[in-house]
């Protein structure tokens, strides 16, 4: 056994909380002058059956983020210690045109309006988008990997309000003729893959008396049931497929151990679009990758145990990853199992 290999315990085929999510435009600006924000931006799901599914992010000074949500799906599946309210988001968009344009209008978590008026400086290009660097927004609580499809910076009919004042989106360049590119950037089909920090209970209901096709662990939790599925097993190798019941799109890759579960895969596909989505893996020497949407490599590092109950992943590159290390702990007491992750601090 490798010294740094860590295993799951087989009660927990799967402790990470790790999201994906698709949007098809988001919109960001920094401003300049607010004595407690120093950003504003919206991810926005267009072709939803209702309306349009905005989740608007207030970023303060000291990095920390507020989520504004406009559906209850969203608002029910934050992420425990992810500050989030529930109101009403309204938008106007120009995406049909040369230089695509976004208005976003919310009531902050204070009460106070605010305007998001984001006009593209130059027509979006798959050329500016890639992986994006968060600096260092939410360094402890979360390692996101942000992928933007076509991209522009701000023009200088952008504008942000706030409270009834408004503030200056700082320039990012000049061009020779004068024109001015803002610190404010338009996407057009946007994704995101996210570890989150937090804390969860899970009381077991279920568990696998043998590691079977079949065998199921079941959960109950404050947001409803959890469950797992074995579905495939290799005699061979031991090697299990399980995927979640509950919520489809989920699917690990494990190796049954005497002491536990090595885990080997976990993948999470868009469900409006299966073909898209994050995989995770961990290879037998100690090093783990992060892919996104056939971005492979998008974050890379080792893994390690921390202990017989958890691990600690270190990001290697891109360097922006490397102060976002995620460490996991799980235990089990009375049926009750809990799960700590933390990121950016050490353990």
């Amino acid at each position: 056994m490798n010294p740094q290999e860590w295993l799951l315990p087989a009660y927990l085929p799967q402790p990470f909380d790790l999201r994906y999510l698709h949007d098809d435009l988001h919109v960001m600006a920094r401003l300049t002058g607010h004595p407690e924000y120093e950003a504003v931006e919206a991810m926005i799901r267009l072709n939803e059956p209702r309306r349009p599914v905005v989740r608007a992010i207030l970023t303060r000074h000291d990095q920390s983020q507020v989520d504004h949500v406009n559906d209850e799906q969203v608002f029910h599946a934050a992420s425990a210690g992810r500050e989030t309210v529930f109101g009403e988001i309204t938008i106007e968009t120009e995406i049909s045109v040369p230089l695509p344009r976004v208005e976003v209008r919310f009531v902050s978590h204070r009460g106070e309006p605010v305007l998001l008026d984001l006009a593209c400086f130059s027509t979006p290009d798959a050329a500016r988008g890639g992986i994006s660097d968060p600096g260092s927004h939410s360094l402890h609580t979360s390692l996101p990997v942000m992928l933007r499809g076509k991209s522009a910076l701000a023009g200088a009919a952008s504008r942000v309000h706030i409270g009834g004042a408004t503030y200056a989106i700082p320039a990012k360049f000049r061009t020779p003729s004068g024109l001015v590119a803002h610190d404010g950037f338009f996407t057009e089909t946007h994704h995101m893959a996210v570890l989150r920090a937090g804390s969860r209970a899970l009381t077991l209901m279920e568990l696998p008396v043998a590691f079977e096709v079949g065998a199921q662990w079941i959960y109950s939790s404050p947001q409803g049931q959890l469950s797992y599925r074995i579905l495939s097993r290799c005699l061979r190798d031991s090697t299990l497929v399980v995927v979640r019941m509950d919520k489809p799109g989920e699917r690990i890759e494990l190796v049954a151990r005497k002491n536990g579960l090595r885990m080997v895969k976990l993948h999470i596909a868009s469900e409006a679009q299966p073909s898209d989505g994050v995989l995770l893996t961990f290879e037998a020497d100690g090093n783990f990758s992060v892919a996104m949407d056939g971005h492979v490599n998008a974050v890379l590092g080792t893994s390690s145990a921390i202990s017989a109950e958890g691990v600690r992943l270190h990001p290697i590159q891109p360097t922006w990853a490397v102060e976002r290390p995620v460490c996991v702990t799980w235990s089990l007491c009375n049926d009750e199992v809990h799960i700590d992750t933390r990121i950016g601090q050490p353990h």
